[in-house]
């Protein structure tokens, strides 16, 4: 039996930190796969018509007063969503009740119909609608269902057994595995949607896992490992076993389990940039990241691929102090956490020939520049062949300004790359390096510039 588990790009999947603590919610339109059970005046076919698939059927139901009915509706598999109930208002008409109609503006067209949404999602797989006309006439418009989640996969999953039983099989366990996670995951995750609605410590351990595997999307993980932190009491020195909840609920074991989350956290991520007021994650005065000198990236997704090279970078500068000190056992701990860090930025921000500005699943055409290129190679991410290869390929790409350029006082670091990279790509490129220099003095500078712009 052959199984993978990967993403588009083959390499293990990236681990999504962003600045946002809850991702954007997608709202996706499901439709009923079958009507049941009807018990009503109205012939079947209309009836299957405007629940099937109700924006269809302009016209509405007409359901004439005082007559009931009946039907149940079934849905391909168990969903978690809200429902809207859309009825035409006429003048006759008014489900608010009796009286003069005042509306709120919920709606765009709520002169025309009235539309009955429970607050909260719904989980099912079958409906039972029982519908009374009262005094007058009714004209049902549809039902419509909505999806909200916040769960993305970028994984695959594939079986080859060589039977085809045994290989639907594996994939009904793959596509449930994601209908369950997906139908537990709203503004937190949930056990269960149906019943408690709560976040449980050991279930929504569980949850992170899977979460992290097939998606790379810590986001509603991270805010249930500071829920649950909130509820720690020092007088019992436990946290509570869900959270959040008006009601605290404590089970020892579960305390042990939101460690276990903390521990899970730790060894899948990259280093993170806080993206806030009165934090600035300023990389380097460029062009193309003006007027602050922040890669795009960084707001966008929250990894940027500098930061984590810088950090290696200086993890094995520590590793080099220490041991001057003698202290080898931390210098040890450096060196072994630069190269998780480094092992990190190459599978998750490499797309085979160049280093992204942040994830690769999640970078755009101007997410590249010469920087993230240099630092690989100081940061001992790449070397030797590889790194040459690469400088050399970069510099033809900022030439062309495919890639955002270095200022002047980065390029320093360009420098420092191009001789440790060695094969002489240093003395190749020295001759040409100085133009920004050159440039400077037919201008009559006297004295260097910082960078080409804040001028």
């Amino acid at each position: 039996m052959i199984r993978e588990f990967k993403n588009s790009t083959g390499n293990a999947l990236p681990w999504n930190l962003s600045p946002r603590l809850l991702p954007f919610h997608r709202v996706t339109r499901a439709r009923c796969s079958a009507v049941h059970k009807i018990e009503s005046i109205i012939a079947p076919q209309r009836w299957e018509a405007v629940m099937t698939d109700s924006h269809d059927v302009k016209s509405g139901l007409l359901l004439p007063a005082g007559t009931q009915h009946k039907v149940d509706v079934e849905m391909r598999a168990h969903i978690t969503a809200f429902l809207r109930i859309r009825f035409k208002r006429p003048d006759v008409y008014q489900f608010q009740g009796a009286g003069g109609f005042d509306g709120l503006g919920y709606i765009g067209r709520e002169a025309a119909e009235e539309v009955f949404t429970p607050f909260h999602f719904r989980k099912f797989r079958f409906l039972n609608i029982q519908i009374d006309a009262g005094s007058a006439d009714l004209v049902l418009l549809g039902l419509d269902i909505e999806t909200v989640n916040y769960l993305e996969t970028h994984a695959s999953f594939k079986v080859e057994s060589g039977t085809s039983s045994e290989d639907q099989m594996w994939q009904q366990l793959w596509d449930t595995s994601l209908r369950t996670l997906s139908n537990c995951m709203h503004d937190g995750y949930e056990d269960c949607p149906f019943y408690e609605q709560l976040q449980y410590a050991m279930d929504t351990r569980s949850s992170f896992l899977f979460t992290y595997s097939i998606s790379g999307d810590d986001r509603l993980a991270r805010q249930a490992i500071m829920q649950l932190h909130n509820t720690f009491r020092p007088q019992t020195g436990l946290t509570a076993s869900r959270a959040p909840t008006h009601r605290l609920q404590f089970i020892p074991h579960f305390s042990l389990y939101w460690i276990y989350m903390i521990g899970d956290h730790l060894i899948h991520g990259l280093v993170t940039s806080e993206v806030r007021s009165g934090i600035w994650n300023f990389v380097d005065w460029t062009d193309r990241w003006k007027p602050h000198g922040v890669p795009p990236a960084i707001e966008r997704v929250g990894i940027s691929t500098f930061t984590n090279q810088l950090y290696a970078y200086m993890l094995s500068t520590a590793a080099q102090l220490v041991t001057a000190a003698r202290r080898l056992s931390m210098a040890q701990e450096c060196q072994s956490r630069a190269k998780e860090i480094i092992d990190a930025v190459k599978v998750h921000c490499y797309d085979g020939e160049f280093f992204a500005d942040t994830l690769v699943t999640e970078a755009k055409p101007v997410d590249y520049s010469l920087h993230c290129q240099v630092w690989a190679d100081l940061s001992g991410t790449i070397s030797g062949p590889e790194a040459q290869g690469l400088l050399r390929k970069s510099l033809q790409k900022r030439s062309a300004s495919l890639f955002a350029e270095e200022s002047v006082s980065m390029s320093f670091y360009t420098l420092r790359a191009l001789r440790l990279a060695g094969a002489q790509l240093y003395e190749e490129n020295f001759h040409n390096f100085w133009k920004p220099w050159q440039d400077q003095l037919s201008q009559y500078a006297t004295t260097w510039v910082e960078d080409s712009v804040s001028k």
